[in-house]
């Protein structure tokens, strides 16, 4: 490793694999390779890949994109693109994987041309297929799931799961299809910010962990105890990886034996908004009723004997730090 010649320097010393380190600055990157994270950059639209009635072939639509090969490569698809794919298995499944790639003959790389191109992996037929993974410097677009016998990717049972990542200027959002892939982004620097198009849900990189970012309301909480809380509102926000919001909520029936320290659930935080493992305790609008978040539970917990009737209304705010 060394400092690289600059790409805009007098001294026109700047090797083409100069010109990629120097380019990578000017996308998220990897915090100890300085490489981008590659992907795309812009679509016309999300399904990237479709299927095709006509044939065993898949559309891929237009596109800019961020490779890696040894630094920042930037390709551009222009127009729609067909694919062609092998025949569909006899019996079982397969998955295919549709890539992108920039083939280079010269040093270090060694591929068999000089031309961009479209590809495809073939995965092998199984009754539990399993994707194949794609060359070096490729980038995976999409899985085709295909079952046995079938002649067209439009055709029923076949599965086209768009798998690429969407890459981005330094200080932009990524972009993922699951939490696998975001979970696997180690690399990136504190403060990178990501979108999990799986979950719906933005996230922000801090001290080596996904923690979510913006907005959340009850209808992000889980397990509801319907037998005992009407949940009115639940609003939140998290930012940098602490959540502040407030709640609204009355008693969907009676609890008429409360007890100092006993407590009634109210819902569950998903995992993505657990906070930190310790029982925090914060006031309501009834005296001697706590709002009680400990791990992933939201509970009503009581410092003294209260008697609720149905329809009893309580209410409140919070502060905690996400685990």
């Amino acid at each position: 490793m060394a400092l690289r010649n600059s790409l805009f320097a007098v001294s026109g010393k700047a090797s083409f694999l100069d010109a990629r380190r120097d380019m990578s600055g000017l996308f998220v990157c990897d915090k100890n390779t300085m490489m981008p994270i590659a992907g795309i950059l812009d679509r016309s639209q999300d399904n990237l890949v479709t299927g095709r009635g006509d044939s065993m072939s898949v559309t891929v639509h237009p596109f800019n994109a961020v490779l890696n090969r040894y630094g920042a490569l930037l390709i551009q698809n222009d127009g729609n693109v067909n694919v062609p794919l092998a025949a569909a298995p006899s019996a079982n499944s397969r998955i295919d994987v549709v890539y992108v790639k920039q083939n280079e003959t010269r040093s270090p790389m060694s591929d068999s041309s000089d031309v961009p191109t479209f590809g495809v992996v073939n995965g092998t037929a199984a009754a539990v297929p399993v994707a194949p993974a794609v060359p070096d410097g490729a980038l995976a677009l999409a899985q085709v799931l295909l079952p046995a016998g079938v002649s067209n990717t439009a055709a029923a049972g076949v599965v086209i799961t768009q798998t690429y990542i969407g890459a981005a200027m330094k200080g932009g959002m990524l972009r993922v299809q699951t939490s696998a892939q975001r979970d696997a982004l180690t690399g990136v620097p504190d403060g990178t910010l990501l979108h999990n198009v799986g979950d719906g849900n933005d996230y922000v990189r801090k001290g080596d962990k996904w923690l979510f970012e913006g907005l959340f309301t009850e209808n992000n909480l889980t397990n509801k105890n319907t037998n005992g809380w009407n949940i009115v509102q639940i609003r939140g926000t998290v930012h940098d990886g602490i959540a502040n919001g407030f709640f609204w909520m009355n008693r969907a029936g009676d609890w008429l034996d409360g007890k100092p320290w006993d407590s009634s659930k109210v819902m569950k935080f998903p995992d993505y908004l657990k906070m930190v493992p310790i029982d925090t305790h914060f006031p309501t609008s009834i005296g001697g009723v706590l709002l009680q978040i400990i791990n992933g539970d939201i509970n009503i917990r009581l410092t003294a004997s209260h008697q609720f009737r149905k329809n009893d209304w309580v209410s409140g705010s919070f502060s905690c730090q996400l685990a």
